[in-house]
């Protein structure tokens, strides 16, 4: 075939992006004399549904992410009267400095419902009430932990501001999962069904020696009989891909269990053609792909009430899960001139892997 004098390398990807934009709204919330801490920030669109939301820090600011459109603002505090403006979002949008004004003809009524605050802070954790709150009804376990006090609400992942990492517990049981696997767990849980949502940044020696964990506590309502939620969602690309999660609870006035399930599959293909062209000789090689990864996701927990100040129980978690990748290339070699076909190269191949933990 001789020297090689020239290499011509084709490659052909085809790939789809898609971009959501996004916007920062920012402010800073105040009264006639000082900022205000945990004030609720609530932004709902036209039908009124409410498609975010935050609480302001120890400054009185505050700052979510939002896509383009109409919405309506409401900043909302215990003592003080709402602060309602619509909100035009087409870009990023600092509102300032918002003046909140004294309720004085609600005195009364602040001093008989303050026993239902929506916010605490105690000298080693903030208390997201969620049951006398805005999220106490339709909202999952995720979303309703975003509106909890010192929790990152614009990163990807489940963070605590100040903190490199992040124990999540349930009725002061930790949850051993990360990822993924817990966010589909936090997902499964209902707000109707949370008492309060503690945000930890001193723990105790045993969670952090050296002070850079976080702790998020959920502590779930104590209700009696039978409960459910199941969610599911199909997503149909080249190949089918599917996720559904289930959860149910059972409770007594001492015992309660919890079980949960969450099935997934996911399928991805992919097509690369190559062609060569050297002196004499052209090689096309087409090359398919196809990873298909199947995994279930279950969990127990239990809770058996001893006494009033004894409390036994424990959480099983269980991931299984197997991969695998099937790849199927065909090489053709031919003359550069005519074009014959001179031989065909055909490489099956099968991987699989199990992972049970």
């Amino acid at each position: 075939m001789g020297y090689l004098r020239y290499q011509l390398f084709v490659g052909i990807v085809l790939s789809t992006l898609s971009i959501r934009a996004q916007y920062q709204v920012n402010g800073v919330i105040k009264d006639s004399l000082s900022t205000l801490m945990f004030a609720n920030v609530i932004v709902t669109n036209q039908d009124n549904q409410i498609i975010t939301g935050a609480t302001t820090d120890e400054g009185g600011t505050f700052n979510f992410f939002i896509d383009k459109g109409n919405y309506k603002i409401t900043i909302s505090l215990l003592g003080y009267s709402e602060w309602v403006k619509p909100l035009v979002v087409d870009g990023d949008i600092n509102l300032g400095i918002i003046i909140m004004n004294e309720n004085v003809s609600n005195l009364k009524e602040v001093s008989v419902t303050a026993q239902k605050t929506v916010f605490e802070r105690k000298v080693d954790r903030f208390i997201f009430n969620v049951e006398n709150s805005i999220v106490s009804k339709g909202f999952n376990g995720l979303d309703a932990i975003k509106f909890a006090p010192r929790v990152n609400q614009n990163s990807e992942t489940l963070s605590i501001i100040g903190k490199n990492t992040v124990v999540v517990m349930v009725n002061n049981k930790v949850l051993n999962i990360t990822g993924s696997t817990l966010d589909t767990y936090l997902k499964l849980l209902r707000s109707d069904n949370i008492k309060k949502i503690e945000v930890i940044t001193s723990p105790s020696a045993k969670f952090d020696a050296q002070g850079r964990k976080g702790v998020i506590n959920i502590v779930l309502k104590n209700s009696k009989g039978f409960d459910g939620s199941a969610t599911a969602g199909y997503v149909q690309r080249s190949l089918p891909n599917y996720n559904i999660s289930s959860l149910a609870t059972f409770s007594t006035e001492k015992l309660t269990v919890q079980l949960s399930l969450s099935p997934n599959k996911e399928n991805r293909r992919f097509d690369l053609d190559n062609n060569f062209i050297f002196q004499e000789i052209k090689r096309n090689s087409d090359v398919l792909r196809v990873n298909n990864n199947e995994s279930i996701f279950g969990n127990i927990d239990l809770d058996y009430q001893i006494s009033k100040s004894t409390q036994f129980g424990f959480i099983l978690n269980g991931n299984f899960s197997n991969t695998s990748e099937l790849t199927k290339s065909k090489t053709y070699y031919s003359q550069l001139i005519s074009q014959k076909i001179d031989s065909t190269l055909s490489l099956p191949s099968k991987d699989r892997s199990d992972n049970d933990y």
